[in-house]
């Protein structure tokens, strides 16, 4: 007992110094399904409530620590008669928590149960068959949460005896009564941005950069006709990319620059737009610094190949030899040029939002004996500049239309 009177007035000195720095001040209940030292197949668990309170302080968006006191009951029963046998517990727990993915957390740490009673009942018996005060325990609890934006939670917790004879697995709830001083960064999450992009995106211009070709130094090794062949082709791209949009984008307002022109667009010198007749755009029509979305045609980023990692033998500083962990890339033949959407800082907008729309006939041009392999991505992938724009234009409004 002398235990848990000081680790209570450890508590409360947490509490008072962690109310300098911001803290949250919750409820947690749940069911607790413990396993004791008895070891037999015929001995199982059943499921007992615990009702308590708990402390956290967040360091940070992705660090807390955390106190908690419950009382907790666990229980077990004899398989195949009436015979019950309850342990009632006050938990300690202090804990060290991760949180990642803006809604999941990781905790560890320790914990010390102090036994307040237990007893031995018979079903349908009025006098319980024996009392009896369980042993206190350490124990080393691992949890994984499901958080939600109000700072509640789900937690799976699985506690570990370090006598090794007693092991607790509990699903608890915990939920904020009050909170002071803490200066919470408000988390957004991927779809929350998401429909932000898709919100302003009805509302400015996506500039569709084209490519431009460069000019080329006369000399050795020049040939005047096929640089007048590159430059043509490119340009009839460049014309076809244009004639998709205007056909196939209705959207919002669609003007173009040269990629040549791409810092001019950086630093809000939008004399260089066109329109779909590759004519200068009115100043009335020029859009504000940053707000605006960009289109091209490109291929796809490296994120968004495989990936895998293996092992190389290299000298070690003592000059033996070690394992060294190395990763690598490689895509599967084809390079997938695609349109994507980006940001005013040329970044491609992440998922979930409809970010871009394979074009395969360009892709497969350039490699030919991949054709094979793109048999089963025809059912939903673009195949030239018209039918790319046309999905991504059906993507924008369907997406627009959910959110």
């Amino acid at each position: 007992m002398r235990r848990l009177i000081l680790l209570i007035s450890l508590l409360m000195l947490y509490l008072f110094v962690g109310a300098q720095n911001g803290l949250i001040v919750g409820a947690t209940t749940g069911l607790n399904l413990s396993k004791f030292e008895s070891g037999s197949s015929e001995v199982s668990a059943t499921a007992r409530p615990s009702v308590g309170i708990y402390i956290e302080r967040r360091k940070s968006d992705s660090f807390s620590q955390e106190i908690s006191g419950a009382f907790s009951m666990r229980g077990e029963r004899i398989d195949q008669s009436k015979i019950r046998s309850e342990a009632n517990y006050i938990d300690l727990q202090a804990k060290l928590r991760f949180h990642f993915l803006e809604v999941l957390s990781f905790a560890a740490g320790v914990a010390y149960y102090e036994g307040v009673g237990g007893r031995v009942t018979s079903q349908g018996a009025e006098e319980p068959i024996n009392e009896f005060t369980p042993e206190s325990r350490m124990m080393f609890p691992l949890e994984l949460g499901l958080e939600f934006f109000n700072d509640s939670r789900i937690d799976l917790t699985y506690s570990l005896s370090s006598s090794r004879a007693f092991n607790n697995f509990a699903v608890n709830l915990q939920f904020p009564i009050w909170s002071s001083g803490r200066q919470k960064k408000a988390r957004v999450s991927r779809r929350q941005i998401a429909h932000a992009h898709i919100a302003e995106l009805t509302q400015v211009p996506l500039l569709v950069r084209l490519n431009s070709y460069g000019s080329s130094l006369q000399g050795d090794g020049y040939d005047s006709t096929k640089h007048k062949e590159k430059r043509s082709a490119l340009e009839q791209n460049n014309r076809e990319i244009q004639l998709a949009f205007k056909n196939g984008y209705d959207f919002g307002k669609v003007y173009f620059f040269e990629s040549s022109k791409s810092k001019d667009i950086r630093e809000g010198n939008f004399s260089v737009l066109r329109d779909f007749d590759s004519q200068p755009i009115s100043k009335d029509k020029y859009p504000e610094k940053g707000s605006f979305y960009i289109a091209e045609f490109a291929n796809l980023e490296p994120d968004t190949g495989k990936f895998w990692s293996n092992y190389r033998i290299v000298p070690s500083e003592n000059g033996g030899q070690k394992m060294l962990k190395h990763y690598s890339s490689y895509d599967s033949g084809i390079t997938y040029f695609s349109l994507m959407i980006k940001d005013s800082t040329f970044t491609r907008l992440e998922d979930p939002f409809p970010n871009h729309v394979r074009c395969l006939s360009k892709s497969l041009k350039r490699a030919p004996e991949s054709y094979i392999f793109a048999f089963p991505l025809l059912y939903e992938n673009a195949w030239d500049f018209n039918s790319a724009v046309d999905s991504l234009n059906e993507k924008l409004h369907r997406y627009c239309s959910k959110h």
